[in-house]
């Protein structure tokens, strides 16, 4: 029965990590390409890519906040099916609806200040 359980929580965690990883991915993209365009010398294109990252990171907020991550999808599974819907079942949705909002809201977070800092260093040299 621990077994199982711990099996879940890490099939929870391995899934909420894989919806961020390409937010994350698109980052350090975005960080890369933003660093080899200072180094080419290419300063015009390269201090875009604080901005971007400010705007990005408060799109990823707005997504994050106003996205079901499924649960739309599932409640309507459990209708079709005639399935009984406990209020367990509403909290542990709204449960893992803002454990997601606040885990892209961070990266969100993350995104703006990496800009701000990018921004900065930039404008030293």
């Amino acid at each position: 029965m621990d077994d199982d359980r711990s099996t879940r929580i890490d099939e929870v965690r391995r899934t909420r990590f894989l919806l961020t990883l390409p937010l994350l991915a698109i980052l350090l993209s975005l960080i890369l390409a933003s660093i080899l365009l200072y180094i080419a010398n290419r300063r015009g294109y390269a201090d875009i890519f604080p901005l971007a990252l400010v705007l990005l990171g408060i799109g990823v907020i707005f997504f994050g906040a106003f996205y079901d991550f499924g649960a739309n999808k599932y409640l309507e599974n459990v209708f079709i099916a005639k399935a009984p819907l406990r209020e367990g079942d509403i909290t542990q949705i709204n449960r893992e609806q803002l454990i997601m909002t606040v885990i892209y809201a961070g990266v969100g977070i993350l995104y703006i200040v990496i800009g701000l800092i990018m921004n900065f260093v930039f404008s030293l040299f």
